[in-house]
């Protein structure tokens, strides 16, 4: 009985059957765990991709409203919903001032002394909240995106 016991001690330690199914039971959740990570961060970047484009997509309707097609904040804005698919109310575009060297934005040019150089600027801000699926596990937080940008156009 201690030789049969002996033996098959040395077998089961020499015996390297099981091995990879053990290290695999290790390293596999590991692995999901930052591959699920990746997966997340490559949306959220896609996301603040998709915000400044659709900013861009503004900034290109205003400069060609400056140069002489009549499109109005309004308009804009509403172009912005239909692309975006974003609520209004999380969309702004305003027409921003500037008199003179002046490096300060206003709300209106009538602030603007006569005779002096009056530049015209569109402000459009889009905010955004991204939910990433690792809170769902208690994980961080929401992550909100505000998205500003002024370009001149006239």
């Amino acid at each position: 009985m201690k030789q049969t016991l002996k033996s098959l001690s040395a077998r089961l330690r020499s015996s390297i059957a099981g091995t990879m199914v053990i290290e695999t039971a290790i390293v596999m959740p590991v692995l999901v765990v930052i591959s699920l990570g990746v997966f997340d961060t490559g949306r959220m970047f896609a996301r603040q991709t998709f915000l400044q484009s659709a900013i861009g997509e503004a900034t290109a309707i205003a400069l060609a409203a400056g140069s002489g097609a009549t499109t109005d904040v309004n308009q804009i804005k509403d172009v912005l919903v239909q692309s975006s698919k974003l609520p209004a109310d999380q969309i702004t575009v305003l027409k921003k001032y500037r008199c003179g060297d002046d490096p300060t934005l206003l709300d209106s040019s009538s602030t603007c002394t006569t005779g002096e150089e009056v530049s015209t600027y569109l402000q459009v801000t889009i905010t955004d909240t991204y939910k990433p699926m690792w809170t769902e596990f208690g994980v961080g937080h929401d992550i909100t995106y505000d998205v500003t940008r002024t370009s001149q156009v006239a």
